[in-house]
């Protein structure tokens, strides 16, 4: 799916979510650990290129510790303590619908392959926030 099209159709914590699930399968498939992520641009990037406010972003990172569905380190580096529940935001669950994933329905994530990443999982071109 395209990823202009994906992003009017999920909302903030949605879009988030399937960006972190992309960093975090990016990983599992280069075959490091999995349950630490390196988020690879800057919170106002990330914004930027999901369509939300720089502080849209770090509320729903916030959202998600609270929740305990992640841990953050620092800026760039995120641990998933529960993937299953990461899953199912990022495919429209709202909060407190633990039924949503149970049925193995396919995981419906943002088209991230126009996203070049580098070796160490940055982003090779940076955006233009401040």
């Amino acid at each position: 799916m395209d990823h202009s099209v994906d992003l009017g159709k999920k909302q903030a914590l949605e879009k988030l979510a399937s960006f972190i699930f992309e960093c975090h399968y990016r990983r599992s498939v280069s075959g490091r650990p999995v349950q630490l992520v390196k988020i690879p641009i800057r919170h106002c990037d990330l914004g930027e290129y999901l369509g939300l406010q720089p502080e849209t972003v770090s509320r729903g990172f916030r959202d998600f510790q609270e929740r305990k569905i992640i841990r953050l380190h620092n800026a760039s580096e995120v641990e998933i303590k529960k993937l299953p529940s990461l899953k199912r935001i990022a495919n429209g669950a709202k909060a407190g619908d633990e039924n949503t994933w149970q049925n193995g329905s396919a995981l419906t994530i943002l088209d991230f392959r126009n996203v070049a990443f580098d070796a160490d999982d940055s982003i090779r071109q940076p955006g233009k926030c401040g």
